[in-house]
């Protein structure tokens, strides 16, 4: 079972939400390559040559360094970019004729190198939305999702050339989703857990298609993904991107047109895993069935908005601002108290960082409650590792294994209890952490995140020969053998400053961003605007590491 399975099969306990907690191309691209001058392999600056960092680059670093020295700390950002974009690559993070996501990849415990056999040949619309906002900035000249890809092409680097391989890769994925949609046009156009075929067409997971379902988050998450490409290929002075544009735009539409006859009840609750019964037929109401709710105040609001803006609200009996009215219930602020300090925060579910992937997509941080609400929340993050001596931050991730390629199992109950919803008990994990768990609060403090996020890569096999491991246990004695999207992609993504610009922009183009600022700033004021938020809470720095030799190193990093 994927995370995103146990993550909101949980909070569907709660709020009713049943969701998902997670070669002739390649000679063209090989093609292109040669008409473009490359950039060197040798950083002048930082002084390291890319192709030969080596995989326990975090060691070379101190804490003091990261936080204190802006030369060292460029470069540390640098090495991790070029480190975490060996994942980039087909037969590992995509498909080569799809274009579309794979999970990831089991990797050797002892070697660090891909494990034969261990392709996940399945994946999500939330990790394609990852993928997606990577191409839609290396379109955009991201300087950091360029030096990001760049590492995948092993030295054919030409900015144009990058910009020509995300082309390719776009033109993959809509060729697939073009494909998906003529096979499945029950679907409307959106994506449930899927795998690839022999010949790399994209079907429906078996746990999916028995009885067919779709999941509502994933695709939010997805949209906005498509939608930030979209906004880049409009942008792209490139000749090739206006027709593939196009395209995307049509997809977008129809996924628009089609949300609310998939997901939305009769009485205007979201069918957050909506039943599918002919995913032949053309979407109408009453092809989907199943139950619904108003839903989370987390990831799952990226879905939120779609049906609010494009559900055809003139031909229902509802009315779209219901949507927001019924989701106040589970927005609920609570409090982080520590020695000399008292500040608010938003509730979580078990406050675990996956929860703030809304954030990274949509600007909230726009909004000064609100983004002043979301520091804190990084703030108490932080606070609370350092307080309770946990070397690392806490994020739902696959479980940590004693040597075996088999992941026992995935952790759900990890965060902080007195900021969390759910109550503590013998399920929750605190001997478990993972730097990914970093990524929001890169987006509020870069300085505070990176140390956070060095920290949990100091021991030997947190880095490989493909960058940064799953997670390891506090005492350094096991890690987790896998290479996945969630774990592997969302701190770049953070350090590229995630897609927001360009979704900003599109809806600015389609005269929608002063509704989102509009709606947000009303939402989060019925909640969070009447009283004091309190003081300031400022990321601590990590005081405690985990045991970093007690396992060696990879054999192909030695």
């Amino acid at each position: 079972m994927s995370r995103h399975i146990f993550l909101f099969f949980a909070i569907g306990l709660l709020f009713g939400i049943f969701d998902v907690c997670n070669i002739i191309v390649a000679a063209k691209w090989t093609s292109t390559f040669s008409k473009f001058d490359s950039l060197p392999n040798k950083d002048s600056q930082h002084g390291f040559d890319r192709n030969s960092l080596r995989c326990n680059f975090a060691q070379d670093f101190s804490t003091e360094e990261i936080v204190r020295n802006a030369v060292r700390r460029e470069a540390f950002i640098d090495y991790v970019l070029n480190a975490e974009g060996k994942f980039h690559q087909p037969w590992i993070a995509y498909h080569p004729i799809s274009g579309m996501t794979f999970d990831g990849h089991i990797i050797d415990p002892k070697t660090g190198e891909l494990l034969a056999g261990g392709l996940h040949n399945f994946s999500s619309p939330a990790k394609d939305s990852q993928h997606l906002s990577l191409l839609a900035l290396v379109l955009d000249g991201n300087s950091r999702a360029i030096k990001f890809f760049n590492s995948s092409m092993n030295g054919l680097s030409s900015i144009k050339t990058i910009q020509l391989q995300a082309i390719q890769l776009l033109t993959l994925k809509i060729n697939a989703l073009e494909q998906w949609n003529a096979s499945y046009p029950g679907y409307g156009g959106h994506l449930p857990w899927y795998t690839h075929s022999p010949s790399g067409l994209l079907m429906p997971v078996s746990d999916w298609s028995n009885p067919f379902r779709v999941p509502a988050l994933d695709n939010g998450e997805f949209y906005w993904g498509l939608f930030a490409v979209h906004v880049a290929l409009m942008k792209s002075s490139l000749s090739e991107t206006a027709i593939l544009a196009h395209r995307y735009w049509r997809y977008l539409q129809l996924m628009e047109a089609t949300a609310a006859t998939i997901f939305l009840t009769d009485e205007g609750t979201t069918r957050w895993v909506s039943f599918v019964a002919n995913t032949s037929a053309f979407p109408q109401k009453d092809n989907y069935y199943g139950t619904g709710t108003f839903g989370d105040p987390f990831e799952g609001e990226l879905f939120t908005w779609i049906l609010y803006w494009f559900a055809p609200w003139n031909k229902l009996n509802q009315s779209r601002n219901a949507l927001w009215k019924h989701k106040l219930a589970a927005l609920q602020p609570t409090h982080y108290e520590s020695p000399g300090v008292n500040g608010t925060v938003q509730r979580g579910y078990w406050y675990s960082s996956h929860e703030m992937w809304k954030i990274l997509m949509l600007p909230y941080s726009e909004i000064p409650l609100i983004s002043r609400l979301f520091a804190n929340g990084e703030g108490a993050r932080a606070m609370h590792s350092t307080n309770n001596h946990a070397p690392g931050l806490y994020a739902c991730v696959n479980d940590v294994t004693n040597g075996s390629t088999t992941i026992p199992d995935y952790i759900s109950f990890t965060g902080i209890p007195s900021l969390a919803m759910q109550p503590l008990n013998s399920s929750w994990r605190f001997d478990v952490v993972t730097p990914y768990a970093a990524f929001p609060m890169l987006l509020f403090n870069e300085t505070a995140g990176l140390a956070w996020y060095h920290n949990m890569l100091l021991p030997n096999r947190m880095q490989g020969p493909y960058g940064s491991s799953e997670s390891i246990n506090v005492n350094g004695t096991e890690f987790s053998p896998i290479l996945t999207w969630d774990a592997k992609f969302l701190v770049p993504l953070s350090l590229m400053g995630g897609p927001q610009h360009l979704i900003t922009n599109g809806l600015q183009q389609r005269n929608l961003y002063q509704s989102f600022i509009t709606v947000a700033t009303q939402y989060y004021h019925d909640k969070f605007g009447h009283h004091p938020l309190g003081d300031n809470l400022i990321p601590s720095l990590p005081n405690d590491t985990i045991p970093q030799a007690i396992m060696p190193i990879f054999t192909s990093c030695m």
